[in-house]
């Protein structure tokens, strides 16, 4: 059973991303199958996934987060699921699992970022706050959304651009993965699917486009067969993408120390 929190309460931080992309496919890929639940009363942000083999839910939380929380515990008693929280509803759920020892159920819990100023201020309140609870908690820094394509911690040039977030999770003893930014990632939601699927289909998928795109030359409809041109592009893109989210699953495996829990 694997169970992964992925949080923060500042919007626009690759929350939703990084649950979706990277932590629900981890569960995909280890399990063979996924379950991601959104806790928001506002936004369903999987809803594009409806080709995924990723079950994708919404608990309301109907401005009781505390109870919200419970019932969810109890709907996926013994099942692995990944939960994204964020914005108002993430205080006031983290604040209700701290209460009743939930926190210490999750596996891993992601903390997203994507620049420093307040995502990194925002941060480190809720690793504080999460601390406070359950101070055994694995937290991880993700920072996500960069435009170099590397996952090296000691490049130089994210190293002076990023450095405020390294320096916290230094000082707060959090591990920060790097997750590039994808290209295109809005025309992937095309699909239906995760980076990955659309990644492990490729070869499939570039026929299929290519023959669609022919026959709509043919008809005339030079608009569309281009628009089917550049969705090979993405699933090329989506290939490159897939690679980041492996070495990301594998740095997973190593936090969790599956190697020893499956010995």
């Amino acid at each position: 059973m694997i169970r992964i929190l992925c949080t923060s309460t500042k919007g626009g931080v690759g929350k939703s991303t990084i649950a979706q992309q990277v932590a629900t496919t981890y569960l995909l890929d280890r399990e063979g199958t996924g379950t991601l639940i959104e806790l928001d009363d506002q936004n369903v942000d999987s809803r594009w996934m409806n080709s995924s083999k990723i079950e994708s839910r919404q608990i309301i939380v109907d401005g009781d987060a505390g109870f919200a929380v419970l019932d969810l515990f109890e709907e996926f008693a013994g099942k692995s699921f990944v939960l994204d929280i964020g914005n108002q509803t993430a205080e006031a759920a983290l604040a209700a699992m701290g209460r009743n020892g939930l926190l210490g159920r999750f596996d891993l819990i992601l903390v997203p970022v994507k620049d420093v100023g307040q995502d990194v201020e925002n941060a480190k309140r809720t690793i504080n706050k999460i601390r406070e609870d359950e101070p055994s908690a694995k937290i991880v820094l993700v920072l996500n959304g960069l435009s170099r394509k590397t996952q090296d911690p000691n490049d130089r040039r994210i190293r002076a651009l990023y450095g405020d977030v390294f320096d916290l999770g230094e000082d707060l003893d959090v591990p920060v993965l790097i997750m590039p930014g994808v290209e295109g990632y809005g025309l992937s939601r095309n699909f239906g699917k995760t980076l990955p699927e659309i990644a492990d289909g490729a070869d499939d998928l570039i026929a299929q486009l290519r023959e669609k795109s022919l026959t709509l030359d043919r008809k005339g409809n030079g608009k569309e067969a281009r628009r089917c041109m550049v969705l090979v592009e993405v699933v090329a893109i989506a290939k490159e993408a897939s690679t980041w989210i492996k070495q990301l699953h594998g740095k997973f495996d190593e936090l969790r120390g599956a190697d020893q829990e499956a010995a």
